[in-house]
């Protein structure tokens, strides 16, 4: 029996692929189904670099602001994220630890603030009145105070020596002042501890000009920890002069400058306890004691 025509035609002549193709695009579209498991875990992924960005701001504000607390904060930040918790788990450990944060930070602040008002009030009595003078006022002459210690204490460093050396001209005294720490052995200021001195301490106004004691070149005018503002100047004969802990500094690293000249004003920056001048002097790179290079009556012995 023979088949229908019309079925004989399409098995002898299938659809072209072209042909399927627009079949195919004439059904509905479906978008695909993203996985639930996927939403779920870049959502959790999101939540917890969120904490994570929240929690490091929290403890950079308190280590900038807060630095006796930080310690505190860092141990209790600690034992908050050890543990392999979920995330309403996190919440809560986070919440707890905010507020334990925010606990240990009031009797710090509440410590600070006390100490101020208590410096305020011990200020005005003393002065009997609210002081008048503008925010850069002069500073009292302090600083350096000598305090002998047996030489046995502490041995002369390889790089200074107590032996008698003088620049052939006379120098100008760089600062107005009283000496207060002569060159050598002495109990630091800062600790106490047996130190060797190498330059001398002239306690001067906050604000007093220096001079160059010699003339030369600015070698250095920079900032340190320990000498604050500073400046050294390099002079013949194999000389260098240091001024550490000034308030300002007036001239510049390659300024040629004469004996006498005004180059930096009295103040107390690096580890200083009041406002003076220490002034130093090489010979060819040893530190020499440059009381030797005054005449006898400039600066009284301490």
């Amino acid at each position: 029996m023979e088949q229908p025509w019309n079925q004989t035609l399409l098995e002898e002549s299938p659809l072209p692929p072209e042909a399927e193709d627009d079949l195919n695009n004439l059904l509905p579209w479906e978008p695909p189904q993203e996985s639930k498991k996927e939403k779920s875990g870049f959502g959790v992924f999101s939540m917890q670099l969120a904490i994570c960005i929240l929690a490091a701001i929290i403890i950079l504000f308190c280590k900038l602001f807060f630095a006796d607390g930080y310690q505190a904060i860092v141990a209790e930040y600690q034992s908050a994220f050890q543990a392999d918790i979920h995330w309403s788990e996190t919440m809560g450990q986070v919440q707890q630890t905010f507020g334990s944060i925010m606990d240990k930070m009031k009797p710090i602040q509440r410590e600070k603030e006390a100490s101020s008002q208590d410096s305020t009030s011990s200020e005005g009595a003393s002065s009997g009145e609210e002081s008048s003078q503008p925010a850069e006022s002069s500073q009292e002459a302090a600083g350096g105070e000598q305090t002998p210690v047996s030489e046995t204490a502490v041995s002369t460093p390889t790089d200074a020596t107590l032996q008698t050396v003088t620049y052939p001209k006379q120098l100008t005294p760089p600062v107005e002042g009283k000496l207060t720490s002569g060159y050598g052995f002495r109990a630091y200021p800062l600790n106490g501890e047996a130190d060797f001195h190498k330059g001398i301490d002239i306690a001067a106004d906050e604000g007093t000009k220096i001079k160059a004691a010699i003339g030369g070149t600015v070698e250095t005018a920079s900032y340190s920890d320990s000498y604050g503002n500073y400046l050294t100047i390099q002079n013949d004969h194999g000389f260098t002069t240091w001024y550490a802990h000034c308030k300002k500094l007036l001239v510049s690293e390659g300024d040629k400058v004469k004996q006498g000249k005004k180059i930096a004003l009295v103040g107390s920056t690096g580890d200083s306890t009041g406002a003076h001048l220490h002034f130093a002097m090489q010979k060819d790179g040893i530190w020499v004691n440059p009381l030797d290079s005054f005449s006898e009556n400039t600066y009284a012995a301490v």
